[in-house]
């Protein structure tokens, strides 16, 4: 299921800094995203309902439906027929995959819409990532990369906070139907070629604000492509460094059992002091 694999970097003062990792399955079956630059391997997995109405990505414990900590760093994996789940990234294993016999995901995971029809009002997939000195530096030679998506100072937008008061980042996965396409254009910015599409948003934040999205080559994928956004926050956080990931949602029950769209996050490191006492762990073990 290996496809080819894209790199994305932050500048971050004078220096570039290797965030996330986008992988794109072959066949055009899917991709898989995950951040294996920052040094801390025990994560939070949870599931939680989505609060559309809120604009500050706020979570409250108590809405957690599910959750459970992890030992090492994780991929939030999306396949074509919708199926998103939290699947291994580093040595060691978790449970993931669907249960045969039930059709329900063994791990983390849920049934969100098929990637031949992406969500339009909204991102894909997203996360935070603040403290950036302790990400592994980005170096001369993958600054040059072609494969490498590179966001400098007059890349990023400002979401609710100024050039004096962000904290933070925050990166946008978005999903664009392929008759999009011809938007995207071939541009030279700080001596690299990069494709870009500026596009307007009609539903999101910000009725009819246009953004500039970086493209992820997916030309040979029939049904849709993938921009991607960088903006500076103002967050709230309880580590000096760490990471947020999110994707897609699809139809649940929240904790009084009424219908809810749920979640998948990731959060690391992960903070016992708000987990709600002892979790199971979803680390693999295999049978004896």
């Amino acid at each position: 299921m290996a496809g080819v694999d894209y790199l994305l970097a932050l500048q971050h003062g004078d220096t570039f800094r290797k965030v996330t990792k986008i992988v794109l399955y072959k066949n055009a079956i899917g991709f898989a995203v995950f951040l294996p630059f920052h040094k801390s391997r025990r994560g939070h997995l949870f599931k939680s309902p989505a609060n559309y109405k809120q604009r500050e990505r706020t979570i409250e414990h108590s809405a957690i439906v599910e959750q459970h900590v992890v030992s090492d760093t994780v991929k939030l994996s999306f396949h074509f027929d919708g199926f998103v789940q939290f699947s291994s990234a580093g040595r060691t294993p978790i449970i993931s995959g669907i249960d045969t016999v039930t059709g329900m995901a063994k791990g983390l995971g849920l049934k969100a819409r098929p990637l031949m029809t992406p969500c339009r009002s909204g991102p894909t997939f997203g996360g935070s990532v603040w403290g950036l000195d302790d990400y592994v530096r980005l170096s001369p030679k993958e600054l040059e990369a072609a494969r490498s998506l590179v966001w400098t100072e007059r890349d990023y937008y400002y979401r609710r906070c100024t050039s004096r008061t962000w904290n933070s980042y925050v990166f946008e996965g978005f999903l664009f139907p392929k008759s999009l396409w011809p938007n995207v254009r071939l541009e030279k910015s700080g001596g690299r070629l990069e494709l870009r599409c500026r596009l307007r948003m009609r539903n999101y934040e910000i009725p009819d604000a246009v953004f500039d999205f970086k493209v992820v080559p997916t030309s040979d994928n029939p049904f849709y492509f993938m921009g991607l956004i960088v903006s500076r926050i103002r967050g709230d956080f309880e580590s000096p460094s760490g990471y947020t990931l999110g994707g897609l949602t699809g139809r649940g029950l929240d904790n009084d059992g009424k219908p809810a769209m749920l979640g998948l996050h990731a959060a690391y490191p992960a903070l016992e002091s708000g987990m709600g006492g002892s979790l199971s762990s979803l680390d693999y073990v295999a049978p004896r």
